[in-house]
């Protein structure tokens, strides 16, 4: 990622597609801010630190994990450093299902839940001795895929943290609005114990994106049957 010993480091990606490091930062400023960077690994092996931005500072930045990296012992952070503001408008993109040591850092977490979850899995475990603390946080839930085995009143585990859950988010319900990739508009209500953070279904509908999608596919095949009859009559 992008790195400065004083000014602003800003609008950096990295990508992880393989291999094995100790660390990923999407930026890292030793005296200033590290704002709106982004970090997506999708596959390979992070030992140690996920981090979207380091520095005095540390905002709006965003980290994509997906199931298919090992992350087992990896700490994921939006924002890391000593003092400053390290939280406000950090995003973590949590895509399937996982194992991390320590979450933190982010104002925002949302869910995209694979095709196969059913109800009781758990999309993220955090296994390390830190308790992940969800004052303040606001949580998205969505279906990554055209269906899934999910159904009305099913519940799954959003976070299960060994050492506990400090705090709730500001949002009781979630809808998957606003998630990229999300075909099916579920409403769960979300809901925190000691240790779990938990979502049950309270509804299912195609987006509207879907919806517009298959309404144009249907539009589209009357045409060319309307072609065809057209075609006939001649």
């Amino acid at each position: 990622g992008g790195m400065s010993t004083g000014s602003q480091v800003s609008s950096n990606s990295v990508f992880v597609m393989g291999g094995t490091m100790s660390g990923v930062y999407g930026a890292y400023s030793a005296a200033g801010s590290a704002t709106g960077n982004s970090v997506y690994i999708s596959d390979g092996t992070v030992a140690d630190l996920v981090v979207g931005g380091a520095g005095v500072d540390a905002t709006e930045n965003t980290v994509d994990i997906y199931d298919t990296a090992n992350l087992a012992t990896a700490g994921i952070f939006g924002g890391y450093g000593i003092g400053g503001d390290k939280f406000t408008g950090n995003t973590l993109n949590v895509h399937g299902v996982m194992s991390v040591k320590q979450v933190g850092n982010f104002e925002n977490y949302n869910f995209y839940l694979p095709q196969t979850m059913v109800a009781g899995d758990t999309a993220l475990s955090v296994t390390g001795n830190t308790a992940v603390d969800l004052s303040g946080t606001t949580v998205n839930v969505g279906i990554e895929g055209g269906s899934t085995a999910l159904a009305e009143g099913d519940r799954v585990v959003l976070i299960d943290a060994t050492s506990g859950i400090n705090g709730a988010p500001v949002n009781t319900r979630a809808d998957g609005k606003g998630m990229q990739g999300v075909t099916i508009e579920y409403t769960f209500a979300l809901s925190v114990s000691a240790d779990q953070l938990m979502a049950t279904v309270r509804s299912a509908a195609a987006s509207e994106g879907a919806q517009a999608l298959s309404e144009g596919f249907l539009a589209g095949a009357a045409l060319w049957t309307a072609r065809a009859h057209l075609r006939d009559a001649w």
